[in-house]
């Protein structure tokens, strides 16, 4: 893969950060990310979108690489390299071997996860469906009845957005906080014994 963009990148991020108080960068194998939540808010926001502009015209227009505007960052990355390509991975050639998998997020990074596993539910239970329309993630409480949704029929696959209830995100459901995705699995949990119980 080619990853010779990252010093064009790094460069252009370090010029950012020098004029941004509070300003980091992280590295990673095949990203680079500017954050600036510790930076004051206004002028993050300005910088950020000055740094994008630099960056969509240097870098982006010339190669492979997208930006990725997360929650008071940006990331840099391959245009192969995302969550929804490692979940096709993870997921293999043979994804019906996977019975029940959750992936769950709270950033614009997790769509693309959410976006591959619905594809690959879609595929395993009816291979000749139409893509589906999408509407928006469903909230879940305490009170939800995942049962009488999402646990017909196989595969149990579950994507989960953390965040406000206005959110816009291509996972079937919704919770507030990360508390309630700890919340949602034990609720799972619960059916899936239930069920087994009452096959047996």
């Amino acid at each position: 893969m080619d990853m010779s963009w990252k010093d064009e990148v790094m460069s252009i991020f370090e010029f950012y950060a020098e004029r941004t108080a509070g300003a980091t960068i992280e590295a990673k194998e095949t990203s680079i990310t500017w954050h600036f939540r510790n930076a004051d808010p206004e002028y993050g926001e300005f910088q950020a979108k000055e740094c994008m502009n630099h960056l969509e015209n240097s870098v982006v227009s010339k190669r492979p690489v997208e930006i990725l505007v997360g929650k008071k960052c940006l990331e840099v990355r391959p245009i192969s390299v995302n969550k929804g390509e490692i979940v096709k991975r993870l997921m293999g050639a043979n994804p019906k071997q996977w019975d029940f998998v959750v992936c769950a997020g709270d950033d614009k990074t997790d769509e693309d996860m959410f976006r591959s596993l619905r594809a690959i539910k879609r595929n395993v239970a009816d291979p000749n469906a139409e893509k589906d329309s999408h509407a928006g993630p469903m909230s879940v409480g305490t009170g939800a009845d995942w049962s009488a949704t999402s646990m017909r029929l196989p595969p149990y696959y579950f994507t989960i957005t953390v965040g406000p209830s206005d959110k816009r995100s291509a996972a079937a459901w919704h919770v507030s906080s990360s508390h309630n995705v700890v919340e949602a699995l034990a609720m799972l949990a619960a059916i899936d014994k239930n069920a087994k119980t009452d096959a047996e």
